[in-house]
This record gives C-alpha cells, sequence and structure tokens, in this order.
C-alpha cells in the first residue's frame, strides 16, 4: 500500500495518517516494518534498540525495521502517514 500518492504534488495524499497535538505521544502496535511520512509540523521518532532520534518534519520519510518499538512525540502539532506491512 503506497501511503503518498504524489511526491511532486504540492501536498500530500494520505491513506493513512496520524494527527497528534505538541507533547502528544504515539505508539504503533505495528509488527511488520513501518514507515512514516512527514506532512506538516514537527515531530521526533525512534525505537528502541537505536539511539538516534529521527525529525519528522514535511517532505521527511522513515522506515523503521519489523518488530520494532517506535515512538512518535508532537514537538509541535504534527500530521504525518504511516504505512505498516
Amino acid at each position: 500500500m503506497n501511503l503518498c500518492l504524489s511526491r511532486r504534488a504540492r501536498y500530500t495524499v494520505c491513506m493513512n495518517h496520524m494527527t497528534l497535538t505538541k507533547g502528544e505521544v504515539w505508539t504503533p502496535a505495528a509488527t511488520g516494518k513501518l514507515t512514516l511520512s512527514g506532512v506538516s509540523g514537527r515531530g521526533w521518532a525512534t525505537y528502541e534498540g537505536d539511539s538516534r532520534d529521527f525529525t519528522l518534519d514535511k517532505g521527511r520519510r522513515f522506515s523503521f525495521p519489523a518488530g520494532a518499538r517506535v515512538v512518535v512525540q508532537a514537538v509541535d502539532d504534527v500530521v504525518f502517514c504511516f504505512e505498516a506491512e
């Protein structure tokens, strides 16, 4: 399943999206590979076993390995697309 129908468009069309308000945390229950794509605002994501933080801004896309325990937190209000396999 493809989340973003057009990468070149001035807007992003998402099949699955999440909106978090500043400070809100989301921990997806996905067991397969998870891909996040920033639509607006700013958030960060990380996953257990990796000390890096990934900044989730408009146009940025990250994939996390299957089985990873991912945590996403809104730095400001943030909207992002997600795809779980």
